[in-house]
């Protein structure tokens, strides 16, 4: 009896032990979770990304600060988004959508990216003005970066996407927001 009592005792605090050690503290805060058989960005999760950040950018008070003291949308183009993960993630598809979420706005300009521009011949004194676009007004800045749990052995991953909106005259920063994104990896199991 008094060995059932010692075992009993001893299952308890084995039992009491092993739940705590799964308990976090604080979670990461999670804006979407997108269940994906491979874990990598699908187009919706690009689309999404961008639509949160846009819609966050949109709502501070710099856009409209800027229009009453300057009487016109201001214009913006993307200085670069930087995947800071070891996993390939579609960075130019993410900067087009951000760029498209802003001029379907209606509240910004966007400048052209050099790709879109047209075809023209240069000279070398047009190539040295052509470093960095004088009409626009404010730089998008960003980066794409894993948090949380980063092993291969994982039933999720976390991506933060930060960005920053910087006026190009004072290089001040107006704006920043980020956007978590879970992406569920369903592993195949074989046979």
């Amino acid at each position: 009896m008094r060995r059932l009592v010692i075992v009993g005792v001893i299952g308890l605090i084995l039992l009491i032990s092993a739940c705590g050690k799964n308990k976090t503290e604080n979670p990461a805060p999670v804006d979407t979770v997108v269940e994906n058989s491979i874990g990598v960005w699908s187009v919706q999760d690009i689309r999404s990304v961008a639509q949160n950040l846009v819609r966050d950018m949109l709502a501070e008070n710099w856009l409209s600060r800027y229009q009453e003291e300057n009487l016109r949308k201001p214009v913006l183009m993307i200085a670069g988004i930087q995947n800071l993960t070891d996993e390939h993630i579609a960075v130019e598809n993410l900067e087009r959508e951000i760029s498209r979420e802003l001029l379907r706005s209606g509240q910004v300009r966007f400048t052209a990216l050099r790709e879109d521009r047209p075809i023209q011949e240069v000279t070398e004194e047009d190539a040295e003005a052509d470093i960095e676009p004088a009409a626009a007004d404010y730089a998008i800045k960003g980066i794409i970066q894993r948090v949380g749990n980063t092993s291969d052995n994982v039933r999720s991953k976390l991506y933060q996407t930060e960005i920053t909106l910087v006026e190009m005259m004072s290089g001040t920063a107006v704006h920043r927001g980020s956007y978590t994104l879970q992406i569920q990896v369903n592993r195949i199991q074989e046979n």
